[in-house]
C-alpha cells in the first residue's frame, strides 16, 4: 500500500479510518508505532499523503518500544522524529551499538556507505562528540578504506551533487566537519603515523575505455594529504594546510618516507577518485622521498604559495640534523 501513494491517499481520506493507529509488523507482531512516524520509510513524505494526514489530524507517535538499534538507525537514516546524538546519548543509549554485523556502530556506518551528502559528515562528527567510539578506526586497513576513501574521495562529492543533494562544494561547513572528524580520531588515539595504501584514479576519465592508469601510494597518512590527495589542482587543495598542521599537531614525522608508482595497474584494494590533481599525482616520486622531500623538489621546479605554507609546517617540525 505504501508503494502506492495515491493509492494510499484515497485509503486515508476515508470515513471512519485512524490516520493514528498503531501499526504492527506482520512477522513479529511488534508494534512499531503510528503512520506519520514512518513518513520517510514508508511512503517518502509524499507531500499529497502528508496533506491528507495533516487535514485528518494525524500524529507522529513512537512505538512505546524500541531498541537501541532502531533509535540508531533512525538517526542514521535522518527519519521522522529521530533524536540527535546528544539525545540518544543522554537518553542511555550506547551509541557504540552494531547496527550492522558485530562491528559497525552507527558511526562508522556513515562513512562506510558515505555518498556525499554534507549531512553524513556534520552527524558523524556529532556522534564522535557525543561520545561514539573509534575502535573500528585503528587499522591502517579502515583508516584508507572509510576514512580517506570516503572524506578524502571527490567522487562521493559529485555524486551526492548529482543526487541533488548540495551543490559540489568545498565550503567552509565541509571543511570543519572534516577536520573535526580528523581531530577526533587522532585525539581518541588515531596514530598520525599510521601506513597506508591506496589506489588513485583519474575522475576525470571515469568511465572511459582507455582510462588513466592509477597511481598507487605507499606511506605515510601525512604523504598521502600533502602530496596525494590534496595536491595542486585538487579539488579538495582547501583541507591540505589545516589537515597536515592537524597530522603534525599530533606527532606525524614529515620525514616518513613514502612510495608512489604512477601507471599501476592495480589490483583490488583501497580505490581513491582524485579530481583536478592527475597532473600533479603523476609527477616523478623519488623511490623513499618523504613529503618534506617531495615538496621541496617541487617547490624549487614551480613555486606555489599553499605548498611553501606546507615546507614551512614540516620544517617546523623537523627534527634537528635532518
Amino acid at each position: 500500500m505504501c508503494a502506492h501513494p495515491k493509492l494510499l491517499k484515497w485509503l486515508l481520506a476515508q470515513e471512519g479510518v485512524d490516520v493514528n493507529a498503531r501499526l504492527y509488523e506482520e512477522e513479529s507482531a511488534q508494534e512499531v508505532g503510528s503512520l506519520l512516524f514512518h513518513s520517510v520509510e514508508f511512503f517518502q513524505d509524499s507531500a499529497e499523503v502528508l496533506a491528507v494526514l495533516e487535514a485528518r489530524g494525524a500524529c507522529s507517535v513512537p512505538p512505546l518500544q524500541m531498541s537501541d538499534v532502531a533509535r540508531l538507525d533512525r538517526m542514521r537514516c535522518g527519519y521522522r522524529d529521530a533524536e540527535t546524538p546528544a539525545q540518544l546519548a543522554a537518553a542511555g543509549v550506547d551509541l557504540d551499538t552494531s547496527v550492522w554485523r558485530d562491528d559497525y556502530p552507527a558511526v562508522r556506518m556513515l562513512l562506510r556507505n558515505f555518498q556525499g551528502a554534507a549531512r553524513d559528515v556534520r552527524l558523524a562528527l556529532e556522534l564522535l562528540d557525543a561520545g561514539a567510539g573509534i575502535a573500528g578506526w585503528l587499522t591502517p586497513e579502515a583508516v584508507q578504506e572509510e576514512v580517506l576513501g570516503a572524506l578524502l574521495g571527490w567522487h562521493w562529492y559529485e555524486q551526492g551533487a548529482a543526487e541533488g543533494e548540495e551543490p559540489i562544494a568545498l565550503d567552509g561547513q565541509r571543511v570543519d566537519a572534516v577536520l573535526g572528524i580528523f581531530r577526533r580520531l587522532l585525539e581518541r588515539g588515531l596514530n598520525a603515523n599510521t601506513p597506508v595504501v591506496f589506489s588513485a584514479d583519474n575522475l576525470a576519465a571515469r568511465g572511459e575505455a582507455f582510462a588513466t592508469p592509477r597511481v598507487r601510494y605507499e606511506g605515510s597518512l601525512l604523504g598521502a594529504v600533502a602530496c596525494m590527495l590534496c595536491a595542486r589542482g585538487s579539488e579538495l587543495r582547501g583541507l591540505c594546510l589545516p589537515l597536515v598542521e592537524l597530522l603534525l599537531g599530533h606527532g606525524a614525522d614529515p620525514h616518513a618516507p613514502c612510495r608512489r608508482v604512477a601507471g599501476h595497474p592495480g589490483s583490488g584494494g583501497t580505490r581513491i577518485w582524485v579530481r583536478g590533481a592527475w597532473l600533479e599525482t603523476n609527477l616523478p616520486w623519488p623511490e623513499g622521498a618523504s613529503a618534506l622531500d617531495y615538496l621541496l623538489q617541487r617547490q624549487a621546479r614551480a613555486p606555489d604559495s599553499t605548498d611553501a605554507a606546507v615546507v614551512a609546517a614540516l620544517q617546523a617540525r623537523s627534527r634537528p640534523g635532518r
